[in-house]
C-alpha cells in the first residue's frame, strides 16, 4: 500500500494483517526500511530517523526553484558537494575546494562560473553567494566574504549555473552557490579537529625568499543536539597563516550558532548568527617575476583588522492547504580598517518573505515573494564618503509536472536598485575632478522559462533561457586609491549590465544495486549588454576604471562523466569534466583593442579550455583521493599590467602552455576519529591565476578530525 504524508509529516492507511514491512522514502534520502508489528504499543510514537544519501544519482537540490526536487529533474545546470569533499580537499577556505568544480573558477578570491566574469579587482559579482537561503555578498563590493562559510558545519553545497536574476536579484546575473549548514539529528554530537600545512621551496630555489617553512595551522570545534522542541548548532574555527608570499600573514577566528525553535508543528522560528575576526597582511603583486616573485613590489602591502557579522531572525510557517509562508531577515555588519587609506564600514537590512503554494492534483508549485535591502556605508577607499543604497524586488514563478514525463518553469521578477552619493572631489596629476551628488534610481523586469523531459526512465533533455541584470556597485562606481602605484579611478556614470543566459542539456543516468553512473552534456549560450568591467583609464597612466566595455558573447560546451561502485568494502567513486569557452565582444573595437595584450577577440581573464577530475578509492578504513585540474593559458589581460609591472610580460611569454595541478590524500577512518595526509600542488608547478600573484608552490599538511559522541561519518 502507498500513501504520502502532508507538509507536517503526518500520514495515515489501513492494513489488514498484523505485520508489515514498513518503507519510508524521501528525496536526497537512504531509503529508511523495518518489519513491524502491529498494533504498536499504544500511545508510543513510531519515530522514523533518515540519513542523507551519498547516491551521486539521488541529490535533493533547491537552489534552482526554491523548493526540493531532483538533481536530475531541474531545468539547469547544478552541481551538488557534500561535506566529504571539503574534507578531502581540507582547505581553510571554501573557494579553494570550489575551484576543483567543473565550469567553476575563484579568481583572487571572485567566483566565476563559465566564463561569465573575469577579473574585478574585488569589486563586483555576477554569482551570488548565499548561505542557508540568505543573500551573502558584502553590498558595497558585491564580493564574496569567504571566510565566513563555516566549513566545518556544511551540510551540502549547490551551485547553479546561469541566469539565476528572477528568484535571487541583479547579483544572481551568472549564478548561484549556495551553501546549507546541518541540522542536529536526533544523537548529539561534538565534532573537533586540527589541521598543520607546510609549503616547500619553489622548484626554481632563486626566487625561495625564507629560511624556515611557511606554514598554515587551524582548528575547529562544533556540537549539535536536540532538546525536545529547540534544536542547537554552534562551531567555532581559527586559522593562523604564515605564507609563502612575504609579509602575507593572516590571524582570523570566526564563531557560529543556529537555533531552531519548533513552536509547533506548523512553526518554526529561527536564529542564525555568525562573528568573523581577525587581521591578515597582504599585497597586491610581485616584487619582479624570478627572484622577488613571491615577494612584494614597492608599496604594495596592506595591513587590514576585520570584524563582520550578521544575525539572521527567520521564521517558517505551514498552512493547512498545502502552502507554506516563509519570512527571513539580516543585519549584517562590516568593518575593515586598513592602514593603506581602504577602510570600509558598511552595514545592510534585509527582510524577505516567500509563499509557496502546491497544487497536488495538477503537481504544480507556485511561488511568489518579495525581499528588500538598505544599506549604509562610510569608506576612505570610495572617495573618503558616505553612500546609501537600497534594493527591492517582487518576483513569481511556476512550475509543473505534465504526464510525469515534462517539468516546466515559468519565473518573472521587477527589482527596483537606488543608490545616493554625496558631493566629492579628488585630484589626478594635478588636475581637480568634481562629482555632483546624486539619487540614481532604475527599476528593470527579467524573466526566465525552462523545461525538463525525460522520454525514457534515466534520460532527461533540458533546456532553459533566463535575463540577467546587474546594478553597479558603491565600489565599482566611486572607489579611488592607489596599490603599488596603480590608480584606481571613480566612474559615477556607470551604467547597469543586461543580459540573457541559455542553455540546451542532457543527462544520462544508469544505476544497479551496486553501479550508479551518469553523462551529462550541456550546451551554453549567453549575451551580457553594456558589461562592466575595469579596464584602462585615459585620466592617468596605469590607471583603471570600471566602465561598460560594451557588448559581450560566451558560447562553450561543458561535458563530465560520474561514476560510483559500492561492493561492500570496496567503494570508488569518480568524476572527469571538461569546460570550453569561447568568450568575445560582440563589438570588438579599437579601444577595446588596445586595453588588451592580445589582438584576438576574446574577453581578458578567461580560460578557453578547463579539465577537472578526481578519483576516490577506499578499502575498509583506508581511502586515497586523486585530484586533477588544468587551465589553459590566459590569452588576453590588461595591457596595463605588462606595462607597468616588472616581468608579467615575461613570465607570460614563459609560462603560455597553461597550468595543470595535481593533488592527492590518504586517510584511515575510526569510529571515533580520521586521519589524513594531504599532497597539494605535487608536481609543484608555477603559476598564477591572477597576473603577477603566484599561487602556492607544493605544500604537505596533516589534519585530523574527532568525533566525541558518535561516528566520524
Amino acid at each position: 500500500m502507498l500513501t504520502f504524508s502532508d507538509t507536517e509529516g503526518n500520514f495515515s492507511f489501513e492494513l489488514d494483517e498484523d505485520e508489515c514491512l514498513f518503507e519510508v522514502r524521501y528525496l536526497g534520502y537512504e531509503t529508511y526500511s523495518e518489519s513491524i508489528k502491529l498494533p504498536l504499543e499504544d500511545g508510543k510514537p513510531f519515530i522514523v530517523f533518515m540519513n542523507a544519501s551519498q547516491n551521486i544519482l539521488n541529490q535533493a537540490v533547491i537552489t534552482a526553484n526554491k523548493f526540493q526536487e531532483r538533481q536530475s529533474q531541474s531545468t539547469v545546470s547544478l552541481e551538488v558537494l557534500k561535506p566529504s569533499f571539503f574534507e578531502q580537499v581540507n582547505a581553510p577556505s571554501v573557494d579553494q575546494g570550489l575551484d576543483l568544480v567543473p565550469g567553476i573558477d575563484i579568481l583572487d578570491g571572485q567566483a566565476n562560473i563559465r566564463g561569465g566574469s573575469g577579473y574585478s579587482y574585488g569589486a563586483g559579482s555576477r554569482v551570488l553567494l548565499v548561505i542557508d537561503q540568505m543573500p551573502a555578498l558584502q553590498y558595497d563590493g558585491g564580493y564574496s566574504q569567504w571566510d565566513d562559510i563555516p566549513t566545518e558545519m556544511i551540510a551540502q553545497v549547490e551551485i547553479l549555473k546561469g541566469a539565476s536574476s528572477v528568484l535571487y536579484g541583479s547579483s544572481a546575473m551568472n549564478g548561484v552557490i549556495q551553501f546549507t549548514t546541518e541540522d542536529p539529528s536526533r544523537i548529539p554530537k561534538t565534532k573537533a579537529g586540527i589541521s598543520y600545512r607546510q609549503f616547500m621551496a619553489p622548484e626554481d630555489p632563486r626566487r625561495k625568499w625564507w629560511t624556515s617553512a611557511p606554514f598554515e595551522t587551524n582548528a575547529y570545534l562544533s556540537h549539535s543536539q536536540k532538546w525536545k522542541k529547540i534544536d542547537f548548532v554552534a562551531g567555532g574555527f581559527y586559522n593562523k597563516l604564515n605564507s609563502y608570499n612575504q609579509s602575507v600573514e593572516e590571524n582570523r577566528g570566526r564563531a557560529y550558532a543556529k537555533i531552531k525553535f519548533n513552536i509547533n508543528p506548523k512553526l518554526f522560528v529561527t536564529l542564525n548568527s555568525n562573528l568573523s575576526i581577525g587581521d591578515n597582511a597582504s599585497f597586491f603583486y610581485w616584487g619582479n617575476a624570478l627572484r622577488k616573485s613571491f615577494q612584494p613590489g614597492d608599496n604594495t602591502i596592506n595591513n587590514n583588522n576585520i570584524t563582520r557579522y550578521f544575525i539572521d531572525p527567520s521564521a517558517v510557517y505551514y498552512g493547512n492547504n498545502d502552502n507554506k509562508h516563509t519570512f527571513r531577515s539580516r543585519f549584517y555588519s562590516a568593518k575593515n580598517v586598513s592602514d593603506n587609506n581602504q577602510t570600509i564600514r558598511s552595514q545592510f537590512q534585509y527582510a524577505s518573505y516567500n509563499y509557496q503554494y502546491t497544487f497536488r492534483k495538477i503537481e504544480a508549485n507556485l511561488i511568489a515573494g518579495f525581499e528588500g535591502l538598505l544599506n549604509q556605508t562610510n569608506a576612505e577607499l570610495y572617495s573618503n564618503s558616505e553612500y546609501t543604497g537600497s534594493n527591492a524586488g517582487v518576483f513569481l514563478q511556476w512550475n509543473q509536472t505534465l504526464a510525469k514525463k515534462w517539468r516546466y518553469s515559468l519565473g518573472a521578477r521587477y527589482e527596483i536598485n537606488q543608490l545616493s552619493n554625496p558631493e566629492f572631489s579628488y585630484s589626478l596629476n594635478d588636475t581637480q575632478y568634481e562629482i555632483a551628488a546624486q539619487n540614481a534610481l532604475e527599476a528593470k523586469p527579467v524573466f526566465r522559462s525552462g523545461i525538463n523531459y525525460e522520454p525514457f526512465k534515466g534520460t532527461y533533455l533540458r533546456a532553459s533561457i533566463g535575463q540577467g541584470y546587474r546594478y553597479p556597485t558603491i565600489a565599482e562606481k566611486f572607489t579611488f586609491t592607489n596599490a603599488g602605484g596603480l590608480t584606481i579611478i571613480p566612474n559615477p556614470e556607470l551604467e547597469s549590465e543586461t543580459g540573457w543566459s541559455s542553455e540546451i542539456g542532457l543527462r544520462q543516468e544508469y544505476g544497479n544495486d551496486f553501479v550508479s553512473m551518469y553523462l551529462d552534456v550541456a550546451y551554453f549560450y549567453s549575451q551580457y549588454n553594456n558589461m562592466m568591467e575595469f579596464t584602462l583609464s585615459d585620466q592617468v597612466f596605469a590607471g583603471f576604471q570600471a566602465r561598460n566595455v560594451g557588448d559581450t558573447e560566451i558560447g562553450g560546451i561543458e561535458s563530465s562523466i560520474g561514476a560510483q561502485c559500492d561492493l561492500g568494502i570496496l567503494k570508488i567513486k569518480g568524476l572527469v569534466a571538461h569546460t570550453y569557452v569561447d568568450p568575445k565582444y560582440r563589438n570588438f573595437s579599437e579601444e577595446v583593442r588596445l586595453s588588451a595584450t592580445s589582438e584576438e577577440n576574446i574577453l581578458k581573464y578567461r580560460y578557453k579550455h578547463s579539465f577537472k577530475s578526481n578519483l576516490s578509492v577506499s578499502i575498509k578504513r583506508w581511502s586515497l583521493w586523486v585530484n586533477q585540474r588544468f587551465n589553459s593559458h590566459t590569452t588576453s589581460i590588461d595591457r596595463n599590467f605588462e606595462q607597468f609591472i616588472s616581468g608579467i610580460a615575461d613570465f607570460r611569454n614563459n609560462f603560455d602552455q597553461g597550468y595543470n595541478i595535481w593533488g592527492f590524500q590518504a586517510a584511515y577512518d575510526r569510529e571515533l576519529w580520521r586521519v589524513s595526509l594531504n599532497l597539494d600542488n605535487a608536481t609543484n608547478v608555477l603559476y598564477t591565476e591572477r597576473p603577477a600573484l603566484l599561487e602556492a608552490p607544493r605544500n604537505v599538511s596533516l589534519r585530523l578530525d574527532f568525533d566525541i559522541t558518535g561516528k566520524t561519518k
